[in-house]
């Protein structure tokens, strides 16, 4: 599969393409288990809320522990976020010589 695929990327290190493997299971598992809990619990539609029955054996399924345990592909997604603005305020502060004012203001006015 391609996306598990690492390339060497670009020699200046400008770019972490290790990370797109990790923010695309990241952000399917949390895609997976926002559909799920809406389906099961929340619309009223689903079919594990007719019955009590068939939500406890989900519950303890193998197969929908990783759905279960769905608030880990969020912490995950959020270690990523992390990682990436550091890489990048780093790179930053390493072009202007440890920061400067013009690049926190540019930082904070693109986080907004």
């Amino acid at each position: 599969i391609k996306i598990f695929q690492v390339g060497p990327g670009p020699a200046d290190g400008s770019n972490l393409s290790c990370i797109n493997g990790l923010k695309y299971i990241s952000i399917s598992w949390i895609v997976l288990g926002h559909t799920v809990w809406e389906y099961c619990f929340v619309s009223g539609l689903g079919a594990f809320t007719k019955s009590y029955t068939a939500t406890a054996q989900a519950s303890t399924s193998i197969a929908f522990t990783a759905v279960w345990n769905g608030p880990e592909g969020v912490d995950t997604f959020f270690v990523i976020g992390g990682c990436l603005l550091s890489f990048h305020t780093m790179k930053e502060m390493d072009k202007t010589k440890g920061g400067n004012a013009k690049m926190w203001a540019m930082f904070y006015i693109h986080r907004y």
